[in-house]
């Protein structure tokens, strides 16, 4: 799943969620919801100037290790390949576990200078608006706001 989190009013969050394109979709994000779709020829897209935030929570391991995300490695290299050279600042946050994410987004939300930014999330969930923390903490998307 990625998720989009944006600050219109200073200080506040709307989250906005989507469920995750299969890997073998990667890098074509949907071009939905304001993302961006990389394909060949797209070079104009490439900017020096920095556009600002991608927060990419990538959570793999888990207390059951049967839940091991194998691959995910590479889907944030794929979103670091695709926004990276296209302006964006990537900051990876691997293996959280619920204190620390927690943690993380309370800092993402005291930052009062950014216009916009994404956060995408990387894990299992209990349902369409949940995710698992890697010790298998659940964090419900409407405590973040």
């Amino acid at each position: 799943m990625y998720t989009s989190v944006s600050a219109p009013p200073k200080g506040s969050f709307k989250i906005i969620f989507t469920p995750t394109p299969s890997t073998a979709a990667w890098p074509n994000l949907p071009a939905s919801g304001g993302s961006i779709t990389s394909s060949p020829g797209t070079s104009n897209l490439h900017r020096q100037q920095r556009k600002g935030p991608i927060h990419v929570f990538n959570y793999i391991d888990f207390p059951d290790a049967n839940d091991k995300r194998y691959g995910a490695e590479s889907d944030s290299d794929n979103i670091n390949n695709t926004f990276g050279p296209r302006g964006y600042d990537i900051k990876l946050y691997k293996n959280y576990t619920l204190g620390q994410t927690l943690s993380k987004f309370e800092e993402i939300q005291k930052d009062l200078t950014l216009d916009a930014l994404i956060v995408i999330i990387l894990s299992h969930g209990t349902n369409r608006y949940s995710f698992m923390s890697s010790n298998g903490g659940i964090i419900n998307l409407d405590n973040l706001r």
